[in-house]
């Protein structure tokens, strides 16, 4: 679903760092440019921020900037694959900074649901002829 792919794409922008509205509008045009309608006229992005991020206070005149909510820090990864290289380490760096200053339980994010696709690979690997190799 589009607005999961958005939704998952500013998570892992908002992680490395914190940035205004526009740079991840920007950054999400730059993702998402095979998408027929342009996504950054919709409401979509603004409900989905409003859900995932929160607005750091900042000085008069300037930008206000986003931070990601901690509950969403779990759908986080640093080998998400539209990072740059300079991005990845940042991510890692961050990924490992939150691992070692969490006292809870550090778990690695959720994998996704199973397609069509992937249930039969998975029902053709536990099938006993390919077991017995």
């Amino acid at each position: 679903k589009e607005s999961d792919i958005i939704r998952k794409d500013a998570v892992h922008i908002l992680a490395i760092s914190n940035v205004p509205r526009s740079k991840i509008i920007k950054t999400l045009e730059a993702n998402f440019d095979h998408f027929e309608e342009d996504i950054t006229k919709t409401d979509e992005i603004d409900e989905i921020l409003e859900e995932i991020a929160e607005k750091i206070p900042v000085k008069e005149g300037t930008k206000t900037m986003l931070k990601l909510k901690p509950e969403y820090y779990n759908e986080f990864t640093p080998f998400y694959y539209h990072y740059s290289h300079g991005q990845r380490q940042s991510a890692e760096n961050s990924y490992y900074q939150r691992q070692a200053n969490n006292t809870d339980d550090f778990r690695p994010p959720p994998l996704p649901a199973y397609t069509k696709l992937t249930t039969k690979l998975r029902n053709y690997l536990s099938s006993p002829i390919i077991q017995r190799f």
